[in-house]
């Protein structure tokens, strides 16, 4: 256990997708730490940027780094497949088209996690959650084989890593069969009504994973317990204002990916003002929000770092 678990004094930076970025599955994950080892001091930061995938994390090592992570927790796979190429009666362009994303995720994948130890921080590598295709109602995904192909890509990843993983997470296993249990007993699901982002619960279920991934004494709840009415103790009030302006920071930075190609390294105000246009398209509601916040908080970003920071290490400070 003790090879697995967060070292004394760890800054750990959890890296991946929407999953990452929207989840409260890291605030939950910290408040472990911060109850059962108090001692050891260990800071969790959430780095993940919605829409991202492996390629693209490597190319935001810089900013990953900018936390000072003695270790990294990495997930990534849902962007990377292509989901769009897994359908009924697929044809060859369909299937060249999923060999190619596999691959690329492969590459990625490989490049950004030797590029983190070669920085000598150690890399927990976790499979994605996967896709909701048990549910029965009309809003099932009918993916055609895109969950069982997300752990085929994680498999490949552990292997041409062998040996260089301080260890691995296998969300997807665990998620997939409570969430079928809970859909066959009519209980509620796990994830959001896209059936791909896990909700506040499957997120408390991915807390869990992890610490238990990790050798800790950490149970899933059974269908019996759900039955019965099982609810995740809340959060207290310090971890909850840590995750409050760690969301808004991260928020922000949802927005850099997109300026790496669109704007580059232009002035501060010439970004803003580059999304104040945006905002005058006919976009989805979701990019709306997005591109609102940043161009009414982009002066924040370094204000709002800060006070994450001080949050944090206020955790351990008493």
């Amino acid at each position: 256990m003790q090879n697995k678990i967060f070292a004394q004094d760890a800054r750990v930076a959890m890296i991946g997708d929407s999953i990452t970025h929207n989840g409260i599955a890291v605030a939950y994950i910290q408040e472990y730490y911060r109850t059962h080892f108090p001692s050891r001091n260990v800071k969790i930061f959430n780095l993940g940027i919605g829409g991202d995938n492996a390629s693209n994390a490597y190319n935001r090592l810089d900013e990953i780094l900018s936390v000072e992570p003695t270790e990294a927790v990495v997930m990534f796979g849902v962007n990377d497949m292509g989901v769009q190429n897994y359908r009924d009666n697929p044809t060859d362009d369909n299937l060249s088209a999923r060999e190619q994303s596999r691959q690329r995720h492969l590459d990625g994948t490989v490049r950004l996690v030797k590029a983190l130890i070669e920085k000598n921080i150690p890399v927990t590598l976790c499979s994605s959650v996967g896709r909701d295709e048990y549910t029965k109602s009309d809003k099932g995904l009918k993916t055609f084989g895109a969950t069982k192909a997300l752990y085929e890509m994680f498999e490949d990843n552990v292997k041409a890593l062998s040996g260089m993983l301080k260890n691995t997470v296998d969300y997807l296993t665990p998620m997939q069969e409570l969430g079928a249990s809970l859909e066959e007993a009519g209980l509620p699901s796990l994830f959001c009504e896209d059936r791909t982002h896990p909700n506040v619960l499957g997120q408390n279920m991915m807390a869990r994973i992890l610490l238990r991934a990790q050798g800790l004494p950490v149970e899933l709840p059974t269908l019996e317990d759900f039955k019965n009415g099982w609810q995740e103790r809340k959060l207290p009030d310090d971890i909850k204002k840590r995750h409050a302006i760690e969301t808004k920071w991260r928020d922000l930075h949802w927005v850099y990916p997109h300026q790496r190609d669109r704007t580059g390294n232009v002035p501060l105000e010439e970004r803003i003002a580059f999304w104040k246009e945006e905002l005058k398209k006919d976009l989805e509601q979701y990019f709306v929000n997005m591109y609102t916040n940043y161009v009414e908080n982009a002066h924040m970003d370094d204000e709002y770092f800060k006070e994450y920071l001080a949050l944090t290490d206020a955790l351990y400070t008493k």
